[in-house]
């Protein structure tokens, strides 16, 4: 799911990741434009036809080099075992690699529980339990965790 929540909902999505091993500048990785999120709007408004027409098809935009944005993003070093958070309207990417090392993080998205009843949620469900019982770990998903994956009702 990488769709943000739009302007009139203002639902706030969170992505992070966790760095399984050290991450160092030369490694390349996570950056990210502090405060964009504030200016997600215009910016998009702004460069819609510019880029519209190349990214129609994706959920995602790469910058091109000479995009104004590029020289307000930050790189984020972190050891291993740190968690990274941002609100998903901020601009953000990756930064390549200019290391031999190779980059272990495990990326999250945390939004609001989808509506229990909408054909989405239906399909997000479907899709789960079947590679669930493919992986052969019906058994091992908690009360906790089927709710977690939208496999049962939260209680209100």
């Amino acid at each position: 799911n990488n769709h943000v929540g739009t302007k009139s909902d203002n639902e706030l999505h969170i992505q992070g990741l966790i760095n399984l091993a050290d991450n160092v500048k030369e490694d390349g990785g996570f950056m990210i434009v502090p405060g964009f999120k504030h200016h997600l709007v215009d910016w998009a408004n702004s460069t819609n036809d510019k880029l519209s027409a190349r990214y129609r098809r994706q959920n995602f935009i790469v910058l091109p080099e000479n995009e104004p944005l590029q020289k307000l993003a930050i790189r984020v070093t972190c050891r291993a075992g740190s968690l990274v958070l941002w609100d998903q309207r901020t601009a953000h990417g990756s930064d390549s690699n200019q290391s031999n090392r190779v980059r272990y993080a495990q990326f999250l998205k945390v939004f609001p529980a989808i509506e229990y009843e909408s054909k989405r949620a239906e399909a997000r469900r479907k899709s789960l339990q079947k590679l669930i019982n493919d992986a052969g770990f019906n058994d091992d998903v908690t009360e906790l965790g089927k709710k977690m994956f939208g496999l049962e009702k939260w209680e209100a």
